[in-house]
């Protein structure tokens, strides 16, 4: 395996814990701001953190719209920079009379970086395990994207499409996990290296995690030669089999 493009859990904080305080001066009416995902979570595991690919999350809470987004993007990449390590962000400023829906925040999932907790109700474990199960039901229908989206590009296309549709693949094991009984909360909160020991003694979820340790192993690669069309094409199809096999899973357990 080719070994990752360098990227520290400390550089990542430091550049988020900055990014918070900026966020709270171009935002001074927000109320919240936190730091989640794959990026926040421990780094217990080559897994946990895939360079290139995995986003830093920071979520800007406020009680109105995004006006002048353009302005606060300058502000933003002018004081910080891009993240360490080539790592995407995702930095979403959120009318808390406007969530998305359905919308998801757990406890242990996140840290304040600015303000108060965030005013949105915690996810209960029946509204995680509902939308994991519609979420899954739609897994068919994302690798017939992913496929129709391969199509008509040419290999230095495929690492800028790889990215565009990242988010798509890690979690599919997640879902997979509460559909079978695990702990809906727990599983989201852990991070990769405790979910796939967690599920390791689950016989009928052994397909999907093979499928998953297949892509993880391709998305590695090709995180650490970002641009690489065959690097990025064999990320892409292992995530296009991930997806297939959860949707198999799916359709067995469901009948």
């Amino acid at each position: 395996m080719i070994e990752p493009l360098a990227v520290r859990r400390s550089d990542l904080e430091e550049y988020a814990v900055a990014l918070g305080s900026v966020c709270a001066e171009v935002f001074d009416d927000a109320v919240s701001i936190i730091w989640k995902g794959s990026a926040y979570k421990p780094w217990d595991g080559p897994y946990d953190f895939l360079p290139g690919l995995s986003d830093l999350d920071v979520h800007v809470y406020r009680t109105a719209a995004v006006l002048n987004p353009w302005s606060a993007r300058r502000r933003i990449f002018r004081e910080l920079g891009s993240p360490p390590g080539n790592t995407p962000l995702q930095l979403m400023v959120l009318d808390v009379n406007r969530l998305p829906d359905p919308w998801s925040l757990f406890h242990g999932g996140y840290r304040v970086l600015e303000g108060d907790e965030p005013p949105v109700a915690v996810t209960t474990p029946g509204e995680v395990r509902a939308r994991d199960v519609r979420d899954l039901g739609g897994a068919a229908a994302q690798a017939e994207s992913v496929a129709a989206g391969v199509i008509d590009r040419p290999d230095d296309q495929l690492w800028a499409y790889l990215v565009r549709t990242r988010w798509m693949f890690p979690s599919t094991l997640t879902r997979c996990a509460t559909v079978a009984g695990l702990d809906p909360v727990g599983v989201w909160t852990m991070n990769r290296t405790s979910l796939l020991e967690a599920v390791a003694g689950v016989g009928e979820l052994t397909p999907v995690r093979d499928a998953v340790l297949s892509y993880f192993e391709a998305a590695l690669t090709a995180g650490a030669v970002p641009g690489n069309g065959l690097a990025a094409e064999l990320a892409l199809r292992a995530g296009h089999a991930l997806l297939l096999e959860a949707d198999a899973w799916f359709n067995r357990r469901t009948g």
